[in-house]
Parts: structure tokens; sequence; C-alpha cells
């Protein structure tokens, strides 16, 4: 009796896991057009040139010594949280370039090295379980918590356990549960707004959108 429900227990498991797995795959499809887009068409050219431009502008900026007290010199504020969310949106933007063929970045090692230091850094000094918030809410527990949730799903596969779970921990430290309303009414509405949005735009091929 006891190896039949371990047996259970492990089938759901695995199920549980390829649920999220697909729903992983679905977004990454959605974030970087899939394998279906005709680079010939002047339109997709136009996209993913201004994702390389967008992603070289922010990995030349990118402060890369040792002993860095901030990933750009523009976000080294400790008490204005839309520096944080930028941050975020910056090291998201190189990684769509990372994981998005036909251009020229895709699957560059150097700057998926540059990618993985800054995500480390931001969860060291701004942004982890252990943090706690300051300024505006809407930076904590929406403005970064969609710009890390893609950024994962871009680089998943080149994250180890530790990295997904220490990035994981901190979004749920501040959107344990969406149904809560932490500082105002209109806290849960963009919520589910955002989780709207995300769900319809599985059915659509949108690069970077």
């Amino acid at each position: 009796m006891a190896r039949i429900w371990l047996l259970l227990t492990a089938f759901v498991l695995c199920c549980h896991a390829d649920s999220f797995d697909d729903l992983r795959l679905k977004r990454l499809n959605m974030i970087t057009g899939g394998s279906g887009l005709d680079y010939a068409l002047p339109q997709i050219r136009s996209r993913l040139t201004s994702i390389e431009s967008n992603a070289r502008n922010n990995w030349n900026s990118l402060q890369k010594t040792p002993n860095r007290v901030t990933l750009w010199t523009d976000t080294a504020s400790t008490t204005v949280s839309a520096q944080i969310t930028t941050a975020w949106s910056r090291l998201n933007t190189m990684a769509l370039a990372w994981a998005t063929p036909g251009q020229s970045l895709y699957n560059d090692a150097a700057l998926l090295a540059d990618i993985r230091g800054g995500m480390a850094w931001m969860e060291q000094y701004r942004y982890s379980a252990r943090s706690k918030e300051y300024d505006n809410w809407w930076d904590w527990e929406i403005g970064v918590p969609l710009q890390l949730g893609d950024l994962l799903v871009l680089v998943f596969n080149e994250l180890t356990p530790d990295e997904i779970a220490r990035y994981t921990a901190a979004i749920d430290h501040f959107d344990s549960d969406p149904r809560i309303h932490r500082r105002q009414s209109s806290v849960e509405v963009h919520r589910r707004c955002a989780a709207r949005h995300c769900r319809q735009g599985f059915g659509e091929v949108a690069i970077g959108q």
C-alpha cells in the first residue's frame, strides 16, 4: 500500500511539473516569437534590430567591475523603488536578446554570463526574500515580478536549481497571495489584469511584448 501511495505521489508531482513546464514554454514562445517567424518580413527584421540594439545599450552601460555598488549608474538609489524595477527590466531586455534567434546576440555566452551575474547581484543587494518594501509598493509587488518572471522564463535552462529557488522565493515573498490587499484596493485589480494579459497572450505571437 505504501508503495502504491509513493507511486501515485510521484505521478502527481510529475504531472504538476509538466503543466508548469508547458506554461513556461508557451510564455517563452510568446516572448521570443517562437520558431515560426518569417525573418524576411520587414516588421520582424525591425523588431529584431530593436531587440539587439536595446540589449547592447544596456549591456554596454552595465557596471562590470567585481566591487560594483550598482548595476547601472542611474539605478544606484536604495530609497527609490522604481530603480529596482528599471534594473530588472534592463536585465530582462538583455535576456530577450540572448534568447531570441535572428540577431547577433542570440546565445551569446558572454552576455549570458553578465545577465546571470547581474541577477545574482540584484538578489543579494536589492530584491530578495530577505528584502523589505520601501517607497512604492507597485515596484515590489507588480513591476519587478513581471520583469523577473519573464527573465526567468528566458534563461530558465541556464540557471541552477538554487538560483531558480532564490529568485522565485523573492517573488513569492512579495506576491505569495494575489488576493491580499497589501497597500491599496487597486493592488488586486493590477494583479488580476496582469494575469489576464498573460493568459490571453499565450495564443498570440508577439516578440518581446
